[in-house]
C-alpha cells in the first residue's frame, strides 16, 4: 500500500512527503540541515528558493549506518529534476550534488531518505555559486514614442542588494526615471528613497528586495515627455547564509486534551466563534429554542444558556458572528408560507437577547471597529443593501447603500469599516468584479478580474478589513489556482498564479489570519489511495509552502488559520456522520486529531456535521474544536478539546 501510495503521487505530478515528519525551515543555499529519519518511508523535504544558472553543490553524510539518497524537486512543477551527471557517492554514507545548474528561477525542495540501520542522522551542507548573469547585466530597451511607461524584468533573491543604472542611448537624449519596482507577486515597492536622477540618467543604489524570490520588475517613465531607446546596467548581492538548522522533531501530535465541560438541553450545535480575547460563544438550537453558551477559555468554566424561543420547524439560522465581549449575534430566516423575513438576535451574556426588526439580510459581517453589518444584495432596486449594529448601543439603523443591480452575489466581505463588498459574475459578461458598497450612499468603483470565465470564487477575511480571493479557474492540465489579496487602503491586487492542479472540479476552503498568516486547503478528487488534500501556507505573508495531507474525505471540508502558522482542518471521512480533523503548530507539519486520549470517544460519536463544528482559539492558547457528543438522552455534552 505505501509503495501504491507513492506510484500515485507520482502519477499526480508529485510525490507523497511521509505525513509523521515536520515541516523543515525554508533553506538558504549556504545553510546546513542536520535531520533524522525514523525509518526507510520517511522522506524529509528541504525547500529553498534560488535563481535560474545558479550553481547548487549539496554533501548529504550519513551516520549510524544510514546510506542517503537524495532528490531534486521543482515545487512550482510538481515534478522531480534530473541531476544525471552531478550526483556521486550513491550507496555510500556520503552522497554530493556537484556544481548542478538550477534550470529555473523558484522554489525546490532536496528530498533526502535513505536505507540501512534506523533511526539514524544525517547532515546536508549546501552551497551556492552565483551565474555571472545573476551578478551583473546589461539589458537595452526603447520607450517607444508616446508610450508613458515601459518596463524591465530581472531576477533576484529575496534580501539582494540591487544597484540599477538606467541611460538614454546615444541616439535620442532623452531623461529617464524609475517609477517603481513590482514585486514577484506583483506588490508595488516603493524604491524613492534610493532613486538619484540627474540629466539623462537615473541610478537605484543599494536597495534590498523583500523576502521574495523571483522576476522583479523595473517600472520606466520619461521626466520631459520625450522617449528613446535606453540602457540598464545591473548589480545583483545576493544574500549569504551559513546556519545550521537542527531537525525540528515536532512529529505527530500524541495528546489531545479533552476538556468535558457541559450538557445542554438542545440537540444540534449550529456554530461557535471567538466573542472575545478569552471567550468562545456557542450556539445550540432544538426543543423550540435558540440558545447561547460562553466559554472562558483560561479558566475552562461555562456559562448560560441566553435562550431565544424560535420555531426551528419554519426558521434556520443564517449566519453567525461575534458581537462585543460575551456577545454571539445570530441571523435568522422563517422558512414559513406566511412570514418571508429576516431577523438578527443578539444574545448576550448577562443582558440578555435583543432582536431586530425585519432587516431583509442574508449575511452579517463583523466590520472592522466592532460593527456589524446585516448585507444582502438581491433585493429589489433602490432598496436598503444594508443595515448596521452598534454592539454597544444595541441597536439596528439603516443605511443608505441601496441595491444597484440584480445580480446573484457569490460572495459577500468587509470592504473597511465604512463599506462592504460583494462578488459577483454579471449576465452580460464573463468576468469576474467586485462591488463595493459605501454606507453613506456614495458610489465606489467596481473592480473587475478579467479572464475567469468560468472560475469558482472563495473568498476569506480577517478582523482587520483584510482579504484573500482564490479563483479555481480551468486550465488545460486541470486548475490554476489564481490569487488576490485585499487592502483597505489599496484595494485588491491583480490576479497571479499560485499552482497549476492536473485535477478538474477542485474544491477549496481557505482562511486568513490576524498577522496575515493564510492557509488554502484543496480538494483532490480522487478518493482512491486516500491522497485528498493539498494544503498551502504562507506564514504571516512570507512565501507560500505545499504539503500533501494523505486524507480521504467524503464530504465538506474547513479549515482555519491561527496567526504564527497553526492551522486545523476539519472534514468528513468516508461517510457524513464522521469527521477527520488535522492541525498544526507553529510551523510544524500537520498531525491527525482522530481519538481523545483515554478512548473517550472517536469520530464516528461526534455525529453529524451539525454537531460538529472547528475553530482556532485565542494566539497562545494552541488550536481548539468545540464537538457536541450525539445520541445523549438528555442532551448534547459539548467539549473543548485542545492539541499540546
Amino acid at each position: 500500500m505505501h509503495c501504491l501510495r507513492f506510484l500515485f503521487a507520482a502519477l499526480c505530478g508529485c510525490i507523497l512527503i511521509d505525513s509523521a515528519r515536520a515541516q523543515i525551515e525554508p533553506l538558504i543555499l549556504g545553510d546546513t540541515y542536520e535531520g533524522r529519519l525514523g525509518s526507510s518511508s520517511e522522506v524529509d523535504a528541504l525547500p529553498f528558493e534560488d535563481l535560474e544558472g545558479t550553481l547548487l553543490d549539496a554533501v548529504i553524510t550519513g551516520s549510524n549506518g544510514l546510506r542517503p539518497t537524495v532528490s531534486l524537486y521543482d515545487t512550482g512543477s510538481s515534478t522531480q529534476v534530473d541531476l544525471t551527471g552531478h550526483l556521486e557517492g550513491a550507496g555510500s554514507e556520503r552522497l554530493s550534488i556537484r556544481a548542478f545548474p538550477l534550470p529555473s528561477t523558484g522554489g525546490y525542495e532536496l528530498r533526502v531518505s535513505g536505507g540501512g540501520v534506523f533511526p539514524a542522522s544525517y547532515r546536508c551542507a549546501t552551497r551556492r555559486t552565483d551565474s555571472r548573469e545573476n551578478l551583473r547585466f546589461v539589458l537595452a530597451g526603447v520607450l517607444p514614442n508616446g508610450a508613458t511607461v515601459e518596463t524591465v524584468r530581472f531576477a533576484a533573491l529575496g534580501g539582494t542588494i540591487v544597484s540599477l543604472d538606467v541611460k538614454n542611448g546615444r541616439a535620442t537624449r532623452w531623461n529617464p526615471s524609475i517609477r517603481r519596482v513590482e514585486s514577484p507577486t506583483g506588490q508595488h515597492l516603493d524604491v524613492s528613497a534610493h532613486v538619484r536622477e540627474s540629466r539623462g540618467r537615473a541610478r537605484l543604489s543599494a536597495w534590498t528586495t523583500p523576502a521574495e524570490t523571483g522576476e522583479y520588475l523595473l517600472v520606466l517613465e520619461s521626466r520631459d515627455g520625450s522617449s528613446g531607446d535606453f540602457t540598464v546596467k545591473g548589480a545583483l548581492k545576493s544574500p549569504k547564509s551559513q546556519r545550521v538548522i537542527a531537525d525540528p522533531g515536532q512529529g505527530r501530535a500524541t495528546t489531545l486534551i479533552l476538556s468535558r465541560s457541559t450538557t445542554i438541553p438542545n440537540n444540534s450545535l449550529h456554530g461557535f466563534c471567538r466573542t472575545g480575547p478569552d471567550s468562545i460563544g456557542v450556539l445550540a438550537t432544538g426543543n423550540g429554542f435558540a440558545s447561547a453558551f460562553y466559554h472562558r477559555i483560561s479558566s475552562n468554566t461555562w456559562s448560560g444558556p441566553v435562550a431565544q424561543a424560535l420555531d426551528y420547524r419554519e426558521t434556520g439560522v443564517r449566519s453567525l458572528v461575534a458581537g462585543e465581549e460575551g456577545s454571539l449575534l445570530v441571523l435568522s430566516q422563517s422558512r414559513s408560507h406566511n412570514d418571508r423575513s429576516e431577523r438578527a438576535f443578539d444574545f448576550h451574556e448577562t443582558a440578555g437577547v435583543v432582536a431586530s426588526p425585519d432587516i431583509r439580510a442574508s449575511r452579517l459581517l463583523r466590520l472592522p471597529g466592532g460593527r456589524v453589518a446585516a448585507v444582502n444584495a438581491i433585493l429589489a432596486l433602490g432598496m436598503p443593501a444594508a443595515y448596521l449594529y452598534d454592539p454597544a448601543q444595541r441597536s439596528w439603523t439603516s443605511t443608505s447603500a441601496r441595491q444597484q443591480f440584480s445580480h446573484e452575489p457569490l460572495a459577500y466581505l468587509p470592504g473597511g469599516a465604512e463599506s462592504f463588498q460583494v462578488i459577483y459574475r454579471p449576465y452580460y459578461t464573463a468576468d469576474l468584479r467586485v462591488s463595493r458598497r459605501a454606507f453613506d450612499g456614495s458610489e465606489l468603483q467596481d473592480h473587475v478580474f478579467p479572464q475567469t470565465p468560468s472560475g469558482q470564487p472563495f473568498v476569506t477575511y480577517d478582523g482587520r478589513g483584510h482579504a484573500m480571493l482564490i479563483v479555481a479557474n480551468p486550465h488545460p492540465l486541470g486548475t490554476e489556482l489564481l490569487s488576490s489579496s485585499y487592502d483597505p487602503a489599496l484595494g485588491w491586487s491583480p490576479l497571479t498564479s499560485l499552482r497549476v492542479i492536473n485535477q478538474g472540479g477542485l474544491h477549496v476552503a481557505l482562511s486568513l489570519a490576524e498577522d496575515g498568516t493564510a492557509v488554502i486547503c484543496a480538494g483532490l478528487d480522487d478518493l482512491r489511495l486516500g491522497l485528498n488534500f493539498l494544503v498551502a501556507r504562507s506564514i504571516s505573508g512570507g512565501s507560500w509552502t505545499w504539503d500533501l495531507l494523505p486524507l480521504t474525505w467524503a464530504a465538506g471540508f474547513r479549515v482555519h488559520a491561527a496567526p504564527g502558522g497553526e492551522f486545523i482542518l476539519q472534514a468528513g471521512v468516508h461517510a457524513p456522520t464522521s469527521v477527520y480533523v488535522a492541525g498544526a503548530k507553529g510551523t510544524a507539519s500537520w498531525s491527525e486529531w482522530q481519538y481523545v486520549a483515554g478512548g473517550a470517544f472517536t469520530p464516528a460519536t461526534f455525529g453529524a456535521a451539525g454537531e460538529f463544528c472547528v475553530g482556532l482559539g485565542p494566539q497562545g492558547t494552541g488550536p481548539y474544536l468545540i464537538a457536541a457528543q450525539a445520541h445523549i438522552p438528555h442532551g448534547l455534552e459539548i467539549h473543548r478539546l485542545e492539541l499540546r
